[in-house]
């Protein structure tokens, strides 16, 4: 008799212990229900300025002759010229090319006839730099009026500042944390305007990375934007 009463003391108390933790879970599973559905989306956004670290820039030539080898000779000089103003700003030998001139027969017409001949050659003088080179580079681009003045024919100028995917690794991982710690920010102010508090991180997303100019300041100057979107618990 002692033991059956034992046995069900035992089983009453096992019962007891599993509605316990029936409970638990029920209450559980209806808090995460309820803290689910409470959610905030927000925007992070990262900024920051920094110099291009890849450049490249280009001067186009053309001269003239009565001979192709006159018109040859007088855009080699040109670009004799363009080399040795670029060397004098500090742009390596190197970073150099210089596209062989192409020859194109010209000539002067009057009532549907020839009336004269000559020759226009055209070529360009390139710039590859990377580095501090860059700088270089925009000095080079800044005064090129002066080679205008030298008597160079530049017809055409070009000049790009970017960055290499190098650099760009570089920086991303510190703004990608940076945006995604605005983010927390952002949605912090709008959770205290509604009486919240900001809990776990539900999901993050990067938007979008994007390289553009400044306004008003040197071309290797670059305003580097990473956007992420995330999305936090409510509590």
């Amino acid at each position: 008799m002692e033991k059956k009463s034992q046995a069900i003391i035992i089983a009453a108390a096992i019962m007891a212990l599993a509605f316990i933790v029936m409970a638990f879970v029920v209450k559980k599973g209806m808090d995460n229900r309820t803290f689910n559905g409470r959610t905030i989306s927000v925007r992070g956004v990262a900024t920051r300025v920094v110099q291009a670290d890849y450049a490249t820039g280009s001067f186009s030539l053309n001269a003239d002759g009565s001979t192709p080898l006159e018109a040859k000779n007088e855009v080699k000089t040109y670009c004799d010229s363009i080399v040795s103003f670029a060397k004098s700003c500090g742009i390596p030998a190197s970073a150099i090319k210089v596209d062989p001139a192409e020859v194109e027969v010209q000539h002067t017409w009057d009532d549907g006839r020839i009336v004269s001949t000559y020759y226009t050659a055209s070529t360009s003088v390139n710039f590859y730099v990377q580095g501090d080179d860059v700088l270089k580079l925009s000095d080079l681009d800044s005064r090129h009026d002066y080679l205008i003045d030298m008597g160079v024919m530049v017809s055409y100028s070009s000049f790009t500042y970017s960055f290499s995917d190098d650099a760009l690794t570089e920086i991303k991982p510190e703004m990608i944390t940076t945006a995604t710690e605005n983010a927390r920010i952002a949605a912090e102010q709008l959770a205290k305007d509604n009486n919240c508090h900001v809990g776990d991180i539900v999901s993050a997303q990067q938007g979008y990375f994007e390289v553009d100019g400044i306004e008003g300041r040197p071309d290797y100057e670059k305003k580097v934007r990473v956007v992420n979107y995330a999305e936090f618990y409510l509590e």
